[in-house]
């Protein structure tokens, strides 16, 4: 990931190798909600592409939104443990040591429940053809977080990372999102995705 390996990086250049390592424990453990994500994307993407191919975009609006919903639902619950109790979590994973990283672990894990929130938009893009588009929404993103690390990494050590991280991933999303819903209607806003936040 593109922006993980800026912010080790910074970090790195910024600050010392502990922070790097507590920064490194952080994001490993945030990218863990992502795992549901990703396992259920290899079916999605040939499926998307054939209906697309087809014309047949209600069947990708209702693909997307049962699919956004799911995901949702698997990881709404890790979601909770690790933002709620990352004290825990860190100490479990790593060791004590590693607890001093726990307000950046909740900044990541926002960060990445809200690109998980917004659904499977970039690869929805790439099913349709659409990698321009999501080409550049990633650099700019990229572009960005290396101008808030610059502005939040001396200050702020890895919580300045975290948040870096965090705001570029939002920003990314907004852009994709907004990008796929003028292309083709497609959207995760819808009143389901509501109801495994009720049931949690």
């Amino acid at each position: 990931m593109i922006l993980a390996w800026t912010d080790t990086l910074m970090l790195g250049y910024f600050k010392t190798p502990i922070d790097v390592a507590l920064y490194n424990a952080a994001i490993t453990i945030a990218k863990l909600i992502g795992v549901p994500f990703a396992s259920m994307l290899f079916l999605y993407i040939p499926i998307t592409s054939q209906l697309y191919s087809q014309n047949l975009m209600p069947e990708i609006k209702r693909n997307y939104a049962i699919l956004t919903k799911w995901i949702f639902a698997a990881t709404l619950p890790v979601f909770l443990i690790f933002f709620l109790f990352p004290d825990t979590v860190l100490n479990f994973f790593f060791g004590s040591n590693y607890v001093q990283a726990s307000v950046a672990l909740k900044i990541l894990v926002f960060g990445f429940f809200i690109h998980i929130f917004f659904g499977p938009n970039g690869t929805t893009l790439i099913a349709m053809g659409k990698v321009r588009v999501l080409m550049w929404a990633t650099l700019f993103s990229a572009i960005l977080n290396v101008v808030l690390n610059l502005s939040l990494i001396p200050p702020l050590g890895i919580t300045g990372a975290a948040t870096s991280s965090a705001v570029a991933l939002c920003a990314v999303n907004i852009l994709v999102a907004a990008k796929l819903f003028r292309l083709s209607g497609v959207h995760s806003f819808t009143k389901t995705l509501l109801k495994p936040g009720i049931t949690s």
